[in-house]
Formats: structure tokens, C-alpha cells, sequence
């Protein structure tokens, strides 16, 4: 008995890993894209995540980082770019409530794929 339940854990936990390890290689991509870069007015390091509310558009088309220290935007090789219009509200809305829905049906269409096998088990 507890044999089986250390293997459905074991099992549990390799395939949450599976489902994880798109999130965990792009993180690890993020961080190494970002390493070693700073910013070109003060001399701090770029840090690579920044709160999607707070790009410019530029930055959503070409990528870069803003220093956290004095507020500067750089493109991605940390050479310093002019500020530019930042998305609409109503823009950061709608992308959101899409990835939401997006979601949900890949979720709901997992559980009704999954339903008939689980009623198996009964």
C-alpha cells in the first residue's frame, strides 16, 4: 500500500514537472538574455521581468528592459531608446480577458477529455 502511494506521488510530481518545464526554459532564457547587460545612464543592471503595465509599446514590439533605478528604456542590446506612448487601458484589458478565455477552454477541454476515463475508474 504505501509503496503505491509513493509511486502515484513520484508520478504526480513528474508529470507536474513535464507541464512546468515550458514555464521553467523560458524563465532560465529571460535571465540569461538579460545577464551581464546594464543600463546605459547609471550603471545598474537591467533586471529582465517587468510589470506588462509599465512598457511602452515599443517595447511590446522589439523588446527591452527600463532600469529601475533611473527609469531609462533600453532595447534589448541596453542601449538607451526615447520614451515612447504606452499601450491603452482598454488594450491591456482585452489582451487579458483573451489569455483568460484562452485558458479556460484549455482547461475545460482537458477536464471533458479526461471525464470519460475517470468514470472508468469507478
Amino acid at each position: 500500500m504505501l509503496l503505491r502511494e509513493v509511486t502515484s506521488i513520484l508520478v504526480m510530481m513528474l508529470i507536474m514537472l513535464i507541464l512546468l518545464s515550458p514555464l521553467i526554459a523560458y524563465l532560465l532564457y529571460k535571465v540569461k538574455q538579460a545577464q551581464g547587460k546594464c543600463c546605459p545612464s547609471c550603471g545598474t543592471p537591467l533586471i529582465p521581468f517587468q510589470h506588462p503595465a509599465s512598457k511602452t509599446i515599443q517595447q511590446w514590439k522589439q523588446g527591452g528592459y527600463r532600469c529601475r533605478n533611473c527609469g531609462c528604456l533600453t532595447d534589448l542590446d541596453a542601449k538607451e531608446i526615447p520614451d515612447g506612448p504606452y499601450p491603452k487601458r482598454r488594450t491591456l484589458l482585452l489582451v487579458l480577458i483573451g489569455l483568460n478565455l484562452l485558458l479556460m477552454i484549455s482547461f475545460l477541454s482537458l477536464v471533458f477529455f479526461f471525464l470519460p476515463f475517470l468514470r472508468a475508474f469507478r
